[in-house]
C-alpha cells in the first residue's frame, strides 16, 4: 500500500499515475482485499486511504469491467441489489428524484452519476414490485441530461464517475430483462450514457432482447 501512496504523492517526469489504468486496477483489488477482512480500526484507516486514492484517479484510468453484452442474469448479484435498499414508499422515490434534480442544477457530471446510481440501485426487481414505467421514463430523461451536463474532458473527471455510469447501464439492463417495455423506451438514455465515455474506453452494450435473440 505504501508504494501506491508514494506513486500518487511523488512527482514523475513522464508517468501520470492518476491516468494509469493499471494503477487503478491495483487500487481496486486492494479495496476488495480490505473489504474481505474483519472490521477494525486499522482496516478502517486503510479503507480510508484506498478510497482517497480512488478519488484521486482520473477518468482516463477507467477500464470497462462489467459484461453489458450477454443476457443479464435472472438474479443480479447482491452487490447491486439488496432487499434492505429497495424503495419502500412513494416518498422515498420522490426524494430520490429530488436529489437527481439538485445534481442537475449543480451542472456536475460527477454529482449526477452518483445521484442516478444511488436511485437505480434501490429499484426493486421482483415482478410485482417493479417501479411504474412512467417513473422509469422520468429516470431515463435524467440520464439523457448526461449529454449536456458537465462536458469536461476525461482527465478532469473522477474514475468513480465512469464506474458509476457503467453500473447504471448494468442495472438498466437488469430492469430491461424483467420489463421489456422499459427496454423499448431506453434507447436514447443508453446512447446518452455511452456517449460520455472516452471512445477508447466505451463499454460494448447490447440490449437484452438482442442478446437473447442472438443466443436462440
Amino acid at each position: 500500500m505504501s508504494v501506491v501512496g508514494r506513486a500518487l504523492r511523488d512527482p514523475f517526469d513522464a508517468w501520470k499515475p492518476r491516468e494509469d489504468s493499471r494503477l487503478a486496477e491495483v487500487i481496486g483489488h486492494l479495496k476488495m482485499c480490505i473489504n474481505s477482512y474483519r472490521d477494525s480500526l486499522v482496516q478502517r484507516r486503510r479503507r480510508g486511504d484506498i478510497n482517497a486514492w480512488l478519488g484521486q484517479m482520473s477518468g482516463c484510468s477507467f477500464t470497462p469491467t462489467l459484461n453489458l453484452s450477454s443476457i443479464p442474469p435472472a438474479r443480479p448479484r447482491e452487490f447491486f441489489f439488496s432487499r434492505s435498499r429497495n424503495f419502500k414508499s412513494l416518498d422515498e422515490i420522490n426524494e430520490g428524484f429530488k436529489l437527481i434534480a439538485e445534481a442537475r442544477e449543480e451542472n456536475s457530471f460527477g454529482l449526477l452519476t452518483t445521484a442516478l446510481y444511488s436511485f437505480l440501485v434501490k429499484a426493486p426487481l421482483t415482478a410485482h414490485d417493479l417501479l411504474p414505467l412512467h417513473q422509469l421514463r422520468v429516470f431515463n430523461e435524467n440520464v439523457e441530461e448526461l449529454r449536456r451536463i458537465g462536458t469536461e474532458p476525461a482527465h478532469s473527471i473522477q474514475l468513480q464517475s465512469y464506474q458509476e455510469l457503467e453500473n447504471i447501464l448494468c442495472l438498466m439492463r437488469a430492469l430491461m430483462r424483467k420489463w421489456p417495455e422499459y427496454e423499448e423506451c431506453s434507447v436514447e438514455a443508453v446512447e446518452a450514457a455511452l456517449s460520455r465515455f472516452p471512445p477508447s474506453k466505451r463499454p460494448a452494450f447490447v440490449f437484452p432482447i438482442s442478446a437473447m435473440t442472438a443466443k436462440s
